[in-house]
């Protein structure tokens, strides 16, 4: 982007001198107005950097659905405190429903000289398609998702006027809702016909900006899958012409076995030479901004650090009403706050809450029914294992790694209630299996077991159940194991 100074040049004229000395005056100088600072030139961002994060809160809204971070706009005022988290930062990406509908020049303006002057990049999420007969909007006339393509045009715009360089496009889930979802408005496409959709769009934004990198991101409820995602990026590229710059995923985390998924869908896309990426978003039902942070992170760290998932791209982004400020970045209640510190300590129980060492264990049990397994233990689903028989019986986790248990939650599977006992054992790694616990109580379906050492126990790699009675002539039988801790 040409940064553009504006000078005033004054051309005097020569006049004829006078016959006589003419007296100078005596008195103050004339104030010098001081020039505008230099725009900062745009540094487009270094793709290459692994992992690239982008930062994404939501500005407030005219008429909801969501308020968004209400200082949203001090993040482009002079002096805004989050210099340090902008120096960790590599995009940050704005909402192109507020590019189109609620932008000033002036505050884009304010923007492209924050984030110039930070050397970040500029990503703009928004939709591609336009709405057909019967397709595209429900029965109220409003946009189904991914079908905002009339506007893009005037949002891309909107933003060159104001002077800022968009170096990415992030389009909002136009395979799904073009083609999967089944809501009022639904037009079940086929992907060729989506990504004609895409190739026009790109030839409309490149006209803005002709060096723009288009990307996608596509959500992962069932029945989406690796393989149809796989089919949707060659599709996209026999189609555009080029590959997709980017999939980015916002990931379903309510469906079983959502690590596998993002895993097995991040293979297919760099089997495609496509990075990919994860949206971080925080729990909707989360009642603090500080647990909605925290649940973020949760589910960032355990995809990363727990089942070993690393995505190309991370990204921080809110479409809640959450969190309600954005600063200053020295506050760890608030997003840059929380932000700059989780990436700095990413495995911080104050930032992400306890982590649950069992969701990547292997569970095994000495005996079980069929279709109650021991692996119902430990897959965060309400199902539980069920014995195949009376006690003594156990249930056991083997840690995926070595690991440090600060708490151990067990939830009772037991109908009806009655006395149980239940022996907790656990085995350091190179060690035997150590008695540590034992539950003797009156226990009921839903009761939650909970013990915590004196002192965090260190180097487990395995944990053991043993139920050894168990009133009424009941078969042992939990709903999950919870291990918390740390690697």
């Amino acid at each position: 982007m040409l940064a553009l100074a504006l000078a005033l040049v004054l051309i005097g004229c020569q006049a004829t001198l006078p016959s006589s000395p003419t007296p100078t005056a005596v008195g103050t100088p004339a104030p010098t107005a001081s020039p505008t600072p230099a725009r900062p030139a745009h540094t487009p961002p270094d793709l290459s950097k692994r992992p690239l994060l982008f930062w994404a809160p939501l500005p407030p809204q005219r008429g909801g659905p969501y308020d968004g971070s209400d200082d949203w706009s001090e993040l482009w005022q002079p002096g805004a405190d989050w210099d340090e988290l902008a120096a960790q930062l590599d995009v940050y990406k704005l909402y192109g429903g507020w590019s189109f509908a609620e932008s000033t020049t002036a505050e884009v303006e304010r923007i492209a000289r924050t984030l110039d002057g930070f050397g970040l990049g500029l990503a703009v999420e928004t939709s591609p398609l336009i709405p057909a007969e019967g397709c595209g909007k429900d029965d109220q006339g409003n946009l189904v998702e991914g079908f905002a393509g009339e506007q893009a045009r005037d949002t891309m715009e909107n933003l060159r006027r104001g002077g800022a360089t968009v170096d990415l496009i992030t389009l909002d889930e136009p395979w799904y809702y073009a083609s999967l979802y089944d809501g009022p408005g639904a037009c079940h496409w086929d992907g060729e016909r989506i990504a004609a959709g895409v190739r026009d769009f790109i030839a409309v934004v490149r006209q803005s900006f002709p060096n723009v990198l288009v990307g996608d991101t596509e959500p992962t409820p069932s029945p989406v899958s690796a393989e149809g995602l796989g089919e949707w990026l060659d599709t996209w590229t026999r189609v555009v012409g080029e590959p997709p710059a980017f999939l980015h995923l916002d990931v379903d985390v309510g469906r079983a076995n959502w690590t596998d998924l993002v895993a097995d869908i991040g293979a297919a896309a760099h089997a495609r030479d496509v990075p990919f990426g994860v949206i971080a978003i925080g729990d909707p039902s989360a009642p603090s901004d500080l647990e909605w942070l925290q649940s973020s992170g949760a589910r960032l760290s355990r995809l990363r650090f727990l089942e070993g998932v690393e995505p190309d791209h991370l990204i921080f982004q809110s479409w809640h009403d959450r969190p309600d400020r954005a600063l200053p970045e020295h506050d760890p209640t608030t997003y840059s706050g929380w932000l700059l510190q989780y990436l700095h300590d990413p495995l911080n129980e104050a930032l992400i809450g306890p982590l649950n060492l069992a969701l990547t264990a292997a569970a095994t049990a000495s005996s079980e029914v069929p279709d109650f397994p021991a692996s119902n233990v430990n897959d965060t689903s309400p199902a539980h294992w069920n014995a195949a028989g009376p006690p003594p019986q156990h249930v056991q986790l083997a840690l995926a790694e070595p690991g440090t248990i600060r708490r151990f939650e067990l939830v009772v599977a037991q109908d009806p209630a009655g006395a149980s006992v239940h022996e907790l054992w656990v085995r350091k790694a190179g060690g035997k299996l150590q008695r540590v616990h034992v539950f003797d109580a009156i226990t009921a379906e839903g009761d939650v077991l909970i013990y915590e050492p004196p002192d965090p126990l260190t180097g487990v790699d395995l944990v053991r159940v043993v139920t050894t009675e168990l009133a009424g002539g009941l078969w042992p039988a939990w709903h999950e194991i919870r291990l918390i801790g740390s690697r």
